[in-house]
């Protein structure tokens, strides 16, 4: 399959302590973030607890942004069977993330995102009794640096000769419905120095995901931090739709996508013509048949009782 590849403008950005990286929508956006000490608290305490499952068992967690946990569960009863689940915000009810009958063990989750997402475990009994239960621990999970624990992000708003400290891009855009997926990779230094940092991520467009990078840049104060975007993009036909550097991306990047409305406006004028049209030729042809019905209706009653009277 053909690839092309497409190198960003020089990134610059004011660093705290951390980058981090955000996707979604077919854009990439960079955030600074600074340390905290000491760490905020858990967003969720660890706990165990026994539970009893002669019905339908369930409970949610609401797991903050770029944050996870793990469930460890055991099973306390025999002579029955319980199917187990996992779903996410946005899981078909009934394709959970994970399902398997009478699980034991650990069922990890992170949250990749950039928004809060809901996570919800079901145990269902298949068959049960007075005595079913199973015991369920349950642990936050960091990783480090991890935002909302040891690091938030900059709103100092600074721009330290030309390096903005905080939130910002898009520095990198492409067609979401043409690319469905594509290679990112960041290399990281301090300004005018050797890269301090690799990382590499592939984004779904239409997934809005976020990661920081370990390295921090511990120079006292704000960092001037240079960044570089390679971005590997596959087409079958090699035709791409991608604007590597900020300086071309437009302030309203939906902008881009004003063809597709454009076309997308047309096809339906079109379909609803037709579906009109259709419905027209549907009303005509149903009259003609209603009339043909009456007509042969009345000649073959005319014609039966000639015939029965003529037989009478």
């Amino acid at each position: 399959m053909p690839v092309q590849k497409f190198v960003s403008e020089k990134i610059q950005v004011g660093v705290s302590d951390y980058v981090g990286v955000g996707t979604g929508q077919g854009s990439v956006e960079i955030f600074t973030l600074k340390e905290v000490d000491p760490p905020l608290p858990d967003w969720k305490n660890s706990y165990e607890e026994t539970i009893s499952v002669t019905s339908s068992y369930s409970t949610s967690f609401v797991v903050p942004a770029l944050h996870n946990f793990k469930l460890k569960l055991k099973k306390l009863s025999t002579n029955d069977e319980h199917l187990v689940s996992l779903s996410s915000s946005g899981t078909d009810i009934n394709y959970p993330d994970v399902i398997v009958k009478n699980f034991e063990g650990t069922l990890p989750y992170s949250n990749k995102t950039v928004i809060d997402q809901t996570v919800v475990l079901t145990i269902t009994p298949i068959s049960s009794h007075e005595t079913s239960s199973y015991k369920i621990n349950f642990d936050p999970v960091y990783e480090w640096p991890m935002v909302g624990k040891n690091c938030v992000l900059d709103e100092s708003k600074l721009i330290i000769s030309e390096y903005p400290t905080g939130r910002s891009g898009p520095y990198a855009v492409w067609d979401q419905y043409r690319h469905m997926s594509v290679k990112l990779d960041f290399t990281f230094g301090y300004a005018n120095a050797p890269i301090s940092a690799h990382k590499t991520l592939i984004a779904n467009s239409f997934d809005s995901e976020a990661f920081v990078l370990p390295n921090r840049f511990d120079e006292k104060g704000i960092s001037k931090v240079d960044i570089l975007l390679t971005l590997t993009v596959e087409d079958p036909t090699g035709e791409y739709s991608v604007i590597p550097k900020k300086s071309n991306i437009p302030s309203d990047v939906n902008t881009l996508y004003d063809i597709y409305k454009t076309n997308r406006e047309k096809a339906i004028q079109v379909i609803d013509e037709r579906k009109f049209n259709a419905g027209q030729d549907i009303s005509v042809e149903l009259e003609n048949i209603s009339s043909n019905d009456t007509t042969t209706a009345t000649s073959s009653g005319t014609s039966g009782t000639s015939g029965t009277s003529g037989g009478y």
